[in-house]
Parts: C-alpha cells; structure tokens; sequence
C-alpha cells in the first residue's frame, strides 16, 4: 500500500520537498500515520494549525490513510 503526500507554502519548507509517496502496511489514521513515521516529524509541531485534504476534500486528522490516496498539507488560509 501506498499513498502520496503534498506539502503546501510553509508546509513544503518544513518537510524539504513538495511531495512524497510512503508505503505502509496496512489502512490507520491519518494522526497515528504521522506520529508513527518519522519523515513527519518536521510537522507534528504545527499541525494543530495546518488545514488537510485527502484525496481532493478537506478533512480531519481522524480520516483513514488507505492505499492510493493523495493527502495534501496546507497553511492557514483566508479568501475573500
């Protein structure tokens, strides 16, 4: 199983790329996922302040990581 991850603005800066693809063994939460992996590390310090998607559709961090999903980081963010 495998699933590709976007880093958004100051979300690339603290991962040190844009994009990655993590294998894993098996489906689990997105916050478990993160603690569990240790190329997150870098933003287990923000998250509390990150927006996330998963495959296109803003989420939370309870959403399950399945195979072939596409999970993107993004900043805050206002519109107008």
């Amino acid at each position: 199983m495998s699933a590709k991850f976007l880093f958004f603005a100051e979300c690339a800066d603290w991962m040190g790329c844009r994009e990655m693809e993590i294998f894993f063994p098996k489906p689990m939460k997105l916050s478990k996922f993160l603690e569990d992996t240790p190329a997150f590390f870098p933003l287990l310090s923000h998250l509390d302040l990150l927006k996330v998607a998963v495959n296109q559709s803003l989420s939370d961090f309870h959403k399950m990581v399945c195979d072939g999903d596409e999970i993107a980081f993004m900043p805050p963010y206002s519109g107008g």
